[in-house]
């Protein structure tokens, strides 16, 4: 039987996020032991310059799976706004009025839950398009927010390539 080690095991390598089975959950947007982006990097909104493509909204209350959506899916042409709160998201919206393409929306936040921010956004814009996304909902209920006219359902934990494909149908891009 070999001695025990005495330095402590090696981490397993950080996946990548081209990779297609990271699975988006709420992991770090940064490998663990690795400094986190500095603010100038890890701004949510991506001004500079015109648009590359389609604006979308990110509304969930869990801060790093949000960097992560947000990393994944500029790196595939859109910006990103991101908010942590439904009250942020309402806001968010509300100042890029008829420039937000489409708004990811967590079902199941503290404070304004994604029933009122939803109903809130369409009061503001009754043609905004909605991706739903929750792990927590009962079919009831995402029965019935797909019968008020949302742009689709992503249920958590999603692939990376879920998510793209999610976006690219609600937008009505090609696959």
């Amino acid at each position: 039987m070999a001695p025990p080690s005495s330095s402590p095991p090696k981490p397993a390598p950080w996946p990548h996020a081209g990779d297609r089975e990271v699975r988006l959950v709420g992991r770090p947007h940064h490998p663990p032991g690795q400094p986190d982006r500095s603010p100038q990097e890890s701004r949510s909104d991506v001004s500079e310059g015109p648009a590359p493509g389609p604006t979308l909204l990110v509304v969930d209350d869990e801060e790093a799976l949000c960097n992560l959506i947000r990393d994944a899916l500029v790196r595939r042409g859109y910006r990103v706004l991101v908010a942590t709160t439904g009250m942020e998201g309402v806001r968010l919206f509300r100042e890029h009025a008829g420039h937000v393409h489409l708004v990811i929306l967590d079902m199941v936040m503290p404070g304004m839950d994604g029933r009122a921010v939803f109903d809130a956004l369409q009061a503001i814009d009754p043609q905004v398009r909605v991706l739903v996304s929750s792990g927590y909902m009962d079919e009831g209920t995402a029965a019935n927010i797909l019968r008020r006219g949302v742009a689709g359902f992503l249920r958590k934990p999603y692939t990376l390539r879920e998510l793209v494909d999610a976006v690219r149908a609600a937008l009505g891009e090609p696959g």
